[in-house]
């Protein structure tokens, strides 16, 4: 473990989940080339190509699918290593990150927002745009809500915000 970069952690699950490059550098607000030197990085240290380019677009090699299976169950508990055990909104400068298309964003933020910031005044809310592998962002805890039209599947919980016709 003393020879492993952990701040590589992230890279590798997005890069893993998203199968693209450029996909997985947007997803952690990271530039395409920043994300290509991690993979570049991720290839030295694990000995694999992990990601290799095929007929549609990038696949998993076997061991980058060997590894995506435990991350699953690795990076939950890591979150709740990390997490803190008190949370007081009113002292708290912490960055919640939401997930939404445009359309939930655009009905949401202005109350939403108004209220955090009203409540939490040291915090910030930062939007991802909504994609394919979302729901496993908030399972791994890389979301921290995420608001559409539906119920989540299991395990995430959900709760009917408003109805619209």
């Amino acid at each position: 473990m003393d020879s492993v970069d952990l701040n590589l952690l992230a890279p590798l699950h997005a890069l893993l989940e998203e199968r693209h490059v450029s996909r997985a550098a947007d997803r952690l607000h990271m530039s395409q080339p920043s994300m290509s030197r991690a993979l570049q990085r991720l290839r030295a240290t694990l000995g694999d190509e992990l990601l290799v380019r095929g007929p549609g677009g990038y696949r998993l090699t076997p061991r980058a699918e060997r590894i995506q299976a435990e991350l699953e169950h690795a990076l939950p508990r890591l979150e709740h290593v990390f997490s803190g055990e008190a949370f007081d909104p009113a002292t708290a400068a912490r960055s919640f990150r939401l997930a939404g298309t445009d359309y939930t964003v655009s009905v949401l933020s202005g109350a939403l927002l108004a209220r955090v910031f009203e409540q939490s005044p040291g915090s910030t809310v930062l939007f991802s745009r909504w994609h394919h592998a979302v729901f496993s962002d908030a399972e791994h805890g890389m979301v921290d809500l995420l608001v559409h039209g539906g119920s989540a599947p299991p395990p995430l919980r959900s709760q009917v915000l408003f109805e619209e016709d």
